[in-house]
This record gives structure tokens, sequence and C-alpha cells, in this order.
């Protein structure tokens, strides 16, 4: 059964949209490996939900020992 030249079209744009979308994430995350996100997905939905977008900055004398592991196990 052949597909009528309309489908085609649609089709065409579809695979074209989903191609797109994938270089783009891959050019996002390889421009991560480089730059700093400016906010994070979990700051984002903090936003939405009204609380803002704020960061709290501690230095690591104020942190746990066992967060400075998991930093470093995660790495």
């Amino acid at each position: 059964m052949a597909l009528s030249p309309r489908v085609k079209k649609i089709l065409r744009k579809i695979r074209n949209l989903f191609l797109i979308l994938f270089i783009l994430q891959l050019v996002y995350i390889i421009a991560l490996k480089w730059i700093d996100p400016p906010v994070t997905l979990t700051q984002l939905g903090s936003w939405f939900q009204g609380s803002g977008l704020k960061r709290d900055y501690v230095s690591r004398n104020e942190m746990s020992t066992y967060a400075g592991l998991a930093v470093m196990a995660s790495e």
C-alpha cells in the first residue's frame, strides 16, 4: 500500500522535527561540558510553583564531610 504524497510530506516534516530536536539536544549537552547552566530544572520547578529562583552558597567548611565525599564519588 503506497502512501499518498500528502502523508509522505507530513511524515518527512515529523522526521525532520525529531532530527532537529535530537541535534539541538546534543549541542546543548556538549555545550554544558564547558558552560555552567544558569539555572537547573529543580530551580525552574520551584520558580513555576511560586517559590522563586534562589541559590544559597555555603563554604566547604559549612558542609558535611559526607556531602564532600558524595560530590567526589559522583565525579
